[in-house]
């Protein structure tokens, strides 16, 4: 592993700028691992909590005591209890990705944007060249 990473802004003339954007950039990720990390605690809770109650009407479910239209109502609680279930699941996966494309996004917003800072300052320094040129050409001509 000893591969180099490559820049995030190469050959940038205004590290300053760079430096700022990618700053904001570390913050974002960090704050967004923060977030995923809280929502899997969070998961982690819902589906400990959620096996519990399961477990618990099961037992109740079982008891031949138990009402046969209470039990049937209790089948119909869990089976829509696991579909909400994988529901949220699939939210929080897309969740996940969106954001993941969105930091994505604006790192390519970033780079493009820079890429363009310097494709315009590199078309103003040949612009200035070549007045500098014509203007050198124009002397030449005063007096030759």
């Amino acid at each position: 592993n000893n591969q180099t990473m490559e820049p995030l802004f190469p050959d940038s003339n205004d590290s300053g700028e760079a430096s700022k954007r990618l700053k904001i950039l570390t913050e974002n990720i960090t704050y967004l691992e923060k977030e995923n990390e809280d929502l899997r605690e969070r998961v982690y809770d819902l589906e400990n909590s959620l096996g519990i109650h399961k477990s618990i009407m099961n037992e109740l479910s079982d008891d031949k005591k138990f009402d046969p239209q209470a039990r049937y109502f209790t089948e119909q609680l869990n089976h829509e209890s696991e579909l909400l279930h994988k529901k949220i699941e699939k939210l929080t996966s897309d969740k996940s990705d969106l954001r993941s494309r969105l930091v994505i996004e604006k790192q390519m917003e970033i780079r493009d944007s820079d890429q363009e800072g310097q494709e315009v300052k590199a078309l103003k320094e040949e612009l200035l060249e070549m007045r500098q040129n014509l203007d050198r050409k124009e002397y030449l001509l005063q007096y030759c």
